[in-house]
């Protein structure tokens, strides 16, 4: 599919993509998207150059999503499940680009949101290949403090024979029951398990403004830049690197000596020029601006970390 489309634009609210082949555009996909919840809702902004706009307000990519997000228990298995249910649902009668960029979710991960390429469905040639490179990806980027039988079950299941979104959903749930099995009572009915967290998760962006050139070639005029980040603790400046972990350990990157921080008690990582901080099943908790850090989040300039009765400040 990113032979058919390349992105002009992206901010938190909107994604200008074009068509590669303009003839290829198809009014009619516009109509049946109208009335699908699972779809990205856009607009054709110029049909002679068919330009497509999408707006993704209040929702966050499911790349975004899963680099900030750690799941626990059997989380991970009712977000997995829920979204190739949803892929399913999307996929019967429009193309959809399946990457993890262009899929959406809500801000607590309750909804998926696809995006639709309105191109004739004569021209569109899906392959088994376009969703196995999406599973790929999932298994190399989830995130999980229990459950680490999910990376190696789709890791297998990419390999076999029978592959198809609706079987993975059948091998999750058997795998959730062998692992997490649940005993109901003949007078309770079941409950379906859903998933949504708690904290609202939101986009990771690198600001760009871009303008087409007359070689039709893309000119980058503006970029947010990230700085080397520190934190000062007692006086004390700590340049933060890869992986800064902090604790009461010696062993630790940044030692705290109070009682009340365990030996290895919070990290703060770098991942593509962002930092994230995480606690490590700490006895007394990490807060993040006042609230306990319950997933690995997302550090910007000011905000204020608390470990015990230690406060200090993020800065980059």
């Amino acid at each position: 599919m990113q032979d058919w489309i390349h992105e002009l634009y992206r901010d938190s609210n909107n994604i200008l993509v074009e068509l590669n082949k303009k003839e290829c555009l198809d009014i009619e996909i516009f109509q049946r998207m109208a009335n699908d919840c699972f779809c990205l809702q856009c607009v054709l902004q110029d049909k002679e150059k068919a330009r497509i706009l999408y707006s993704i307000q209040n929702k966050v990519s499911l790349h975004d999503f899963i680099s900030q997000y750690v799941f626990e228990k059997e989380e991970g298995y009712q977000f997995l499940i829920h979204l190739m249910e949803s892929a399913i649902a999307i996929n019967r009668n429009k193309p959809v680009y399946f990457h993890p960029k262009a899929i959406f979710l809500d801000e607590h991960g309750e909804n998926f949101y696809f995006m639709v390429i309105p191109i004739s469905l004569q021209e569109w040639m899906f392959t088994t290949n376009q969703i196995k490179e999406w599973i790929e990806y999932l298994y190399k980027n989830i995130q999980t403090t229990t459950a680490f039988e999910i990376p190696g079950y789709l890791i297998r299941f990419l390999n076999c024979k029978e592959f198809s979104l609706p079987n993975l959903i059948l091998g999750l749930k058997n795998l959730q029951q062998l692992y997490h099995p649940k005993r109901f009572s003949f007078l309770k009915k079941k409950k379906e398990s859903s998933f949504r967290v708690q904290e609202a998760i939101h986009p990771l962006y690198i600001e760009e403004i871009k303008e087409e050139v007359s070689d039709n070639q893309t000119r980058i005029l503006g970029m947010t830049m990230e700085e080397k980040a520190y934190v000062e603790i007692h006086r004390k400046m700590y340049e933060l690197s890869e992986t800064t972990l902090i604790g009461r350990s010696f062993g630790c990157d940044i030692q705290l000596k109070e009682e009340e921080v365990s030996l290895t008690h919070c990290k703060i990582v770098c991942e593509n020029h962002r930092y994230y901080i995480q606690d490590l099943k700490s006895s007394n908790g990490t807060f993040l601006n006042g609230k306990r850090v319950q997933r690995k989040m997302r550090l910007k300039d000011g905000m204020e970390i608390q470990i015990a009765n230690v406060k200090f400040v993020f800065h980059q």
